[in-house]
């Protein structure tokens, strides 16, 4: 097997207001196997087997919504956005033997 490593960034200046929900979006090719949401080097969500685990400092507040992932809408769901959570995304998705990272960068403006 070859494994293919894709880098795509994306440059995408979301706005968001403190306390209201931000959606990061993200469109890949279908057959995705697993996602990894990163911020810098924190994992925010994680999709696997069919299952979402969020990451330590997200519960309850990451989510993905499963049931368009397989039409390659990979888009992270941020509820009640905060400070803390300005930043670079970093959205991982291994499909069969292939890796993408795309960077969802930037500035987020308020």
């Amino acid at each position: 097997h070859t494994h293919t490593h894709t880098h795509t960034h994306h440059k995408i200046n979301e706005t968001a207001s403190l306390g209201s929900d931000l959606i990061i979006t993200c469109y890949l090719s279908p057959e995705i196997s697993a996602i990894k949401w990163f911020k810098e080097t924190d994992s925010v969500c994680i999709y696997k087997n069919g299952h979402v685990t969020e990451g330590r400092n997200y519960k309850d507040r990451a989510s993905l919504a499963t049931h368009i992932l397989e039409r390659g809408n990979v888009s992270l769901h941020l509820n009640n956005f905060s400070v803390s959570d300005v930043g670079d995304y970093y959205c991982q998705v291994i499909s069969g033997d292939r890796t993408q990272q795309i960077t969802v960068g930037g500035e987020m403006h308020f």
